[in-house]
């Protein structure tokens, strides 16, 4: 379709003209939806957008998470923060357990003023992760920025135990040296004791 190429172009409102001309032909072509949705998109046309996406979506649920961040994002411009959170929820349970999509709804939690509700979900992204002493460092970063102090201190104390409980090759490398840098800086900004 000509507004494919010329959505390559950056030529958005011809895109879109051609791709609404497009879908009024095949209204459930999957790449001409996508492609309108991000034409639409282009040009800050939010609720058309977010409809589009939704429209895809329903046809095909387990799209890549990149779409679902796509049409969170145009929700999120649609209808603000709490439609965002409400499709990044349905993205979740939609397709499953994208880190991509649970940083996102992180991201929206923590954006709303949503502390606890942050806190709570970045506890269920913990649960069974091999990443759990970055997302205990990542717990006590939004504790301190909240001001809860001693809960903070208990996070990064908390995330020393998890970084000395790898093996003795997975804790010399930069990364785990970087975690335990961190919590032990965190540690010492907070005071009240030593690190353990």
């Amino acid at each position: 379709d000509l507004g494919l190429i010329w959505f390559d172009e950056r030529r958005f409102d011809d895109a879109e003209a051609s791709l609404r001309a497009a879908r009024e032909q095949a209204p459930d072509d999957l790449p001409i939806l996508l492609a309108h949705a991000r034409a639409l998109a282009a040009l800050e046309r939010w609720l058309e957008a977010s409809d589009t996406y939704t429209r895809l979506l329903r046809l095909a649920p387990t799209s890549s998470p990149d779409v679902q961040l796509e049409r969170i994002a145009a929700v999120e411009a649609a209808g603000g923060i709490e439609s965002a959170l409400t499709a990044a929820d349905a993205a979740i349970a939609t397709v499953g357990p994208a880190p991509a999509l649970h940083e996102k709804a992180l991201e929206l939690e923590l954006r709303a003023g949503r502390v606890d509700a942050a806190l709570a979900r970045l506890d269920r992204m913990s649960s069974g992760s091999a990443q759990r002493d970055t997302l205990l460092l990542r717990r006590a970063g939004i504790l301190e920025r909240s001001g809860r102090s001693e809960a903070a201190r208990a996070a990064y104390a908390e995330t020393l135990v998890a970084v000395a409980s790898r093996t003795p090759s997975q804790r010399a490398t930069p990364a785990a040296e970087r975690l335990e840098s961190r919590a032990r800086e965190g540690i010492a900004r907070l005071g009240q004791g030593d690190a353990p």
